[in-house]
């Protein structure tokens, strides 16, 4: 049985109760009774039917916990001799090198390649020997004409066709087959005869500078 029956029935037998109380009083007054006293009037409140509310599904929202990085473009430039063209290759040399150290800028003994070092990038570049470039884009308009710096940030190197120059004279000199390190930062660069090799560890990617020549990985 629904609930709106029940409801008809019980009110049904509100209303019957109700005048039969009446015509009972109706008798009692005609009877030469006491007069009655007047009936109380009760209000019944009853609630309606509580009808379910239609449930919507929102629409799913796509999302991706996988981050994208921008991943840098292999390059060569130059002679090449004794040239780094991968990650691996240069992990094995930084694993085979002497000690390390803290440095935040340098020299190569030459004095020709200067390296800074940050938090997260490295930057070296040539006072003589600048590269051609060795794909059309790199140089843009209003550049150089030539490759003179190499910058490495979040995993990306990019080759700079400079005007400008971030060399410090005053910088150490870095002996070959040393490390320079920063505490707490995982980028790093190796200072060597033929060249310099920076590295960031986490993105496994670098690049290798020298007097007329680069690569990047």
């Amino acid at each position: 049985m629904s609930g709106r029956t029940s409801l008809h029935r019980r009110r049904h037998r509100i209303v019957l109760a109700g005048a039969a109380a009446v015509l009972s009083l109706v008798g009692l007054t005609g009877c030469g009774g006491p007069e009655p006293l007047p009936a109380a009037t009760v209000t019944v409140w009853v609630d309606p039917p509580v009808e379910a509310a239609s449930q919507s599904t929102p629409e799913a929202t796509p999302t991706t916990s996988q981050e994208t990085s921008p991943v840098p473009v292999s390059l060569r430039a130059g002679h090449l001799n004794d040239a780094v063209f991968s990650y691996d290759r240069a992990r094995e040399l930084f694993d085979n090198a002497g000690r390390s150290v803290e440095i935040a800028e340098f020299r190569s003994p030459s004095g020709n390649i200067y390296c800074r070092l940050g938090p997260d990038f490295a930057a070296c570049e040539v006072e003589e020997g600048r590269i051609e470039p060795p794909a059309d884009g790199i140089c843009a308009r209003g550049e150089a004409n030539d490759v003179g710096r190499l910058e490495l940030v979040a995993g990306a190197v990019t080759p700079v066709c400079n005007t400008d120059s971030i060399r410090d004279s005053e910088a150490k000199k870095l002996a070959y087959g040393r490390v320079a390190r920063l505490p707490g930062v995982d980028v790093t660069c190796l200072s060597e005869e033929w060249g310099v090799t920076c590295i960031d560890p986490n993105k496994e990617h670098g690049f290798f500078l020298a007097r007329g020549s680069f690569t990047t990985f």
